[in-house]
């Protein structure tokens, strides 16, 4: 997901990220997931934002939790514009 956002509209730093195996308190593990730098905060949150919350948020919530749909819709039209909440560019480590 953000990771395919990303290398469509900052194919530049699409590779800036570290894999590493992220453990769970109860002994799951996720292989291959992706670190990104701190430096890259602005534009994930400008993802989930304006691309996650208002394109896939209320699909999601309908396969897995369909009860919380409604609430998703408030608040997605709750979000201020997209040009009200603009990324914060990326700053070069």
């Amino acid at each position: 997901m953000f990771s395919v956002w990303l290398g469509e509209n900052h194919p530049d730093l699409a590779g800036r990220f570290v894999p590493y195996t992220h453990l769970f308190p109860d002994g799951r593990q996720a292989n291959d997931v992706r670190a990104y730098p701190n430096s890259m905060l602005g534009m994930f949150r400008d993802y989930v934002i304006n691309i996650w919350m208002r394109e896939q948020a209320p699909k999601y919530f309908a396969r897995v939790d369909p009860p919380a749909v409604p609430f998703v819709e408030q608040v997605v039209a709750a979000l201020p514009a997209k040009e009200a909440y603009p990324a914060i560019a990326a700053a070069e480590d």
